[in-house]
């Protein structure tokens, strides 16, 4: 019995001395059993369901139960009772700890075994709705063992019996043995709760990250499948948010993101979704569309959501966001094309003007393609040094002669011609091209100069455009 032993307290060890083998050996294969369920199937439920079973064939006529503080540690829930009717565990939630609190509310409330023998008459039974429950499901005994944490009392293991009785030692054994194990399934949930909520969850405004979302938006996509529904995917972006980062702090920022989650959930219903995917991206998610108003109503509410003026540390922030609109399955059926094509729309309304929403239309994907292809021929046209520069004179009024010269990039592209700087220098600074481009003008720039002036021109003033990002980047 070493095994035994060394998974128990001293008392316990002490009422194990008094148990027959076969007893002890029935504590050990409970232990294993239920251990081994944790082990290897990690599955809480169904590690309690069996410990409970395990207890009830140990003692015939009987049914476990195992309770459990809620969240606001208000009053006893069922956690575990495979064969407790439904009618009963109902009856049961809700339960408040206290003196008279039936055996197991009364075990909570004082931290220590009840053993009622006699639910008929023993006073902690003597409440009407606890002789009702006597009544209506035949309980004539209930021994219940409070299940601890630590010093803390989460929560009941309890045996009922079907005839009055009294508990052997074997019977407390068998309950303190119950309880102690539940406790450590417990709390081996509890643990696996706070990693999959560490894993799902942003950590910043408490909703689900792009991992849950993701997860959440393909199985609503399959219920959307298969009921011919309709789903709307609004992503949103926050206009000029980073503005807030540099001029206030990350710590500032962080601030406003949480009270705007705020602002976005408390204006969703509950059956609405929303998430943060990062940085200052959300996504809220629309089931069972049935007209395009229900999709503009929600976006106005976003919209008014956002605006509300955000007050951390005495300043109050004004926001404003850019959205963008796929609907399932006129714009994707998977969760791929849906988030690419809202993501489109949102950059879309960015274009506009931002402030406003905008759903998703096929020609934006050939915007994308095009700009893709844009891309990669002016990374290749920087490559091949195909660009050239045009030389915009300055001449002083007073004396007619050359003061000075603008440089120019321009760009022959193979296929579309002449393409104006205005077209192609916010691609570079958007796609992370603008460094090589304006280190690319500017020695142009300056080689051209200095051959003119060694060809005796007379010296004049150089002036190159230079990019906002170049100095972010250390340009100056």
């Amino acid at each position: 019995m070493a095994e035994l032993y060394a998974f128990q307290s001293p008392k316990s060890r002490s009422m194990t001395a008094m148990l027959t083998p076969e007893q002890a050996n029935h504590l050990l294969r409970l232990q294993r059993d239920v251990l081994a369920e944790v082990v290897q199937n990690g599955d809480g439920q169904k590690a309690l369901d069996l410990l409970c079973r395990t207890a009830e064939s140990l003692l015939p006529n009987s049914a476990a139960s195992v309770m459990v503080f809620d969240p606001g540690r208000q009053g006893l829930q069922v956690k575990a009772a495979p064969s407790v009717p439904e009618e009963a565990v109902k009856a049961l939630n809700g339960l408040k700890p206290g003196e008279r609190a039936g055996s197991c509310g009364t075990a909570v409330f004082k931290g220590e075994p009840q053993f009622v023998c006699d639910t008929t008459i023993d006073p902690r039974w003597a409440g009407e709705a606890f002789q009702w429950f006597v009544k209506t499901f035949d309980l004539m005994a209930c021994w219940s063992v409070p299940i601890h944490r630590g010093s803390e009392v989460i929560g009941s293991m309890a045996l009922s019996s079907f005839e009055k009785r009294r508990p052997s030692e074997f019977h407390r054994m068998l309950l303190e043995t119950c309880a102690h194990l539940a406790g450590i399934i417990l709390e081996r949930e509890r643990e696996q709760q706070k990693l999959w909520d560490l894993a799902h969850y942003d950590h910043l405004t408490g909703l689900p990250n792009r991992r849950l979302f993701h997860l959440m938006l393909d199985r609503a996509i399959q219920r959307a499948r298969d009921h011919d529904g309709r789903l709307a995917l609004l992503f949103i972006d926050l206009d000029n948010f980073k503005d807030i980062n540099d001029n206030f702090g990350h710590n500032t920022g962080d601030l406003v993101l949480q009270r705007v989650a705020e602002n976005i959930r408390h204006d969703l219903r509950a059956e609405n979704v929303i998430a943060r995917l990062g940085g200052d991206e959300f996504v809220v998610l629309l089931e069972d569309i049935e007209t395009q108003d229900q999709i503009h109503q929600m976006a106005d509410r976003l919209m008014a959501a956002i605006k509300t003026p955000v007050h951390v540390d005495g300043n109050d922030y004004r926001l404003s966001a850019s959205i963008g609109i796929s609907l399932f399955p006129e714009d994707g059926a998977d969760l791929q094309s849906l988030h690419k094509h809202a993501d489109l729309a949102m950059y879309e309304a960015k274009a506009r003007g931002r402030g406003r929403y905008i759903r998703y239309r096929p020609d934006l994907s050939r915007k994308l393609q095009m700009r893709v292809r844009l891309v990669d021929d002016l990374r290749e046209a920087l490559a091949e040094r195909r660009l050239t520069l045009a030389f915009q004179p300055q001449v002083a009024a007073a004396t007619g002669r050359l003061s000075g010269v603008e440089a120019l990039v321009r760009w022959h592209h193979p296929r579309m011609g002449w393409i104006a700087p205005p077209s192609f220098v916010p691609l570079a600074e958007q796609c992370g091209l603008i460094d090589a481009l304006g280190n690319w003008v500017l020695e142009a720039a300056c080689r051209q100069c200095l051959a003119w002036w060694r060809q005796g021109l007379p010296g004049f003033d150089l002036a190159v455009n230079v990019s906002v990002l170049q100095l972010h980047g250390g340009f100056a």
